[in-house]
């Protein structure tokens, strides 16, 4: 025997989560005659069985782009010069945004300039939660430089999929660990994160 059924998800559906569907029979009868015994154990597993969903995640990416000198463009960076960085992000679609918030982790000797904000999108209810932000710039005590917080203050349900583009500029300082040591790497993390009430997810890059 098999049921096949439709559910529809309503639009308080997190990014990443899981929901459970569990399924029990609950009586079996031999005999159709009133009064008859039920055959159904609670206890047994069998009688249980449970299907788990998960929703889309937010595609997230970041790209170190190029020098911001007009006579370097090449990606080495020396003191003084600023660096342009991409953290690309996608929205799932026909699920709520809530609580988003973007922490950029510089390696030690940046430091945070300015950022911009852009979107190819034509959905002004969609620009609107873009250009509702505030910027908090946090000086390390620790191995990194600074930590950039972007935080958007209002939720957002995303009928459609939806993308945009940090661009996030940052300044080599004269005090960057590696100013005496050419052509050396250095780390740089950022986290996407979002949240609803006590479930809190996290995406790093």
């Amino acid at each position: 025997l098999n049921i096949t059924y439709e559910v529809v998800f309503n639009e308080k559906l997190i990014p990443n989560s899981k929901y459970v569907n569990t399924a029990n029979i609950t009586e079996y009868y031999a005999s159709l005659t009133a009064g008859s015994e039920n055959y159904v154990d609670p206890t047994n597993a069998t009688y249980h069985s449970t299907a788990e969903v998960k929703t889309s995640s937010f595609d997230f990416s970041k790209e170190y782009v190029k020098s911001n000198d007009t006579l370097d463009s090449l990606k080495n960076l020396t003191i003084g010069e600023t660096g342009i960085w991409y953290l690309n992000v996608t929205l799932p679609k026909n699920l709520n945004v809530t609580n988003l918030t973007i922490e950029d982790i510089l390696p030690k000797g940046f430091l945070y300039t300015n950022l911009t904000i852009s979107t190819t999108s034509e959905n002004e209810s969609f620009k609107a939660f873009l250009n509702d932000f505030t910027v908090t710039n946090k000086t390390s005590t620790t191995s990194n430089g600074n930590t950039v917080i972007i935080k958007f203050n209002k939720d957002y349900f995303s009928s459609t999929s939806e993308k945009f583009t940090i661009t996030l500029y940052s300044v080599v300082t004269e005090n960057a660990t590696s100013r005496e040591v050419p052509s050396v790497n250095l780390t740089n993390k950022a986290n996407l994160k979002w949240a609803t009430g006590a479930e809190n997810y996290t995406i790093s890059k």
